[in-house]
């Protein structure tokens, strides 16, 4: 039963942020949070809570599929994985928006998960976590903006400012060599590699839709007076994403006669943008 309630949770919150086409990382959070009290209630009372949520590599079309990518065995293992989605997942879903985000983050962590399971279909392992989904994010990151700049955590190292294309390599690479490697570590190295490959290659796929964005030219064609000018080459040297946003809806706030924001889009002059 508690396994049904939690699908309701999950379903209730990605509808939710797919509905609002916003805060998809927020509330994916939120509800990994939720799910991993309910866990400590069930281990607390001696239930093994991880068996009911978790995906079985013998039970490939089960509701598990898409519980096990919420569900996490103990506080490390949410708080690195928590960690690494806020600091990769926020700034790519601000590129993409949240409705591209979630399906990313669901196919590719349910697709790896599958392909684990046929792998090792003789045997019995149960996976947990949404490193998976992670690893896809990292791949359709990779694959559109390399050049973008965040904020990452790479081992126990923190990075206040790298590109996109050196923390997935660096992470990409460990997995990989985990995996040649056979290191026995209790990760399901596969499903990282696996998520990410998908990621990497569904990620075109998600070009062919995207709104016009404001390019250097769009936002030099705009600038009408000293202030304004000063504001640009503000945002021209900026290299974190999300507070060059910020620079560049003040700006546009400044210098469009009619200015209008609804959700991820910009009107600036009745012309509509993505920022």
């Amino acid at each position: 039963m508690i396994e049904y309630l939690i699908l309701i949770l999950i379903i209730f919150f990605i509808f939710y942020s797919y509905y609002r086409n916003k805060h998809a990382v927020f509330f994916i959070v939120l509800a990994n949070l939720i799910i991993f009290a309910i866990e400590m209630y069930y281990i607390y009372n001696n239930i093994n809570i991880y068996e009911i949520l978790g995906f079985s590599t013998n039970n490939i079309l089960s509701i598990q599929l898409i519980t096990g990518i919420f569900t996490h065995y103990d506080y490390i293992h949410i708080l690195s994985n928590m960690v690494v989605l806020l600091f990769i997942g926020y700034p790519f879903e601000m590129k993409v928006g949240a409705r591209k985000f979630i399906i990313i983050y669901l196919i590719t962590g349910i697709i790896a998960e599958i392909i684990y399971a046929l792998v090792h279909i003789n045997e019995y392992y149960i996976l947990l976590g949404a490193s998976g989904s992670i690893f896809g994010i990292m791949g359709a990151y990779l694959k559109l903006y390399p050049e973008d700049e965040i904020s990452m955590f790479l081992g126990f190292i923190f990075f206040p400012k790298i590109k996109v294309k050196f923390a997935v390599f660096f992470a990409a690479l460990i997995e990989l060599l985990a995996m040649v490697l056979s290191y026995e570590d209790n990760v399901a190295h596969l499903v990282h590699i696996s998520a990410f490959i998908i990621g990497f290659f569904i990620a075109p796929i998600f070009m062919i839709t995207r709104k016009k964005e404001f390019s250097n030219d769009d936002l030099k064609n705009l600038v009408k007076d000293e202030k304004s000018k000063e504001m640009l080459e503000k945002i021209e040297k900026e290299k974190i994403e999300i507070v060059r946003k910020i620079l560049i809806e003040e700006y546009l706030k400044y210098v469009c006669e009619k200015f209008e924001k609804k959700g991820e889009n910009i009107y600036c002059n009745g012309k509509k943008y993505k920022l």
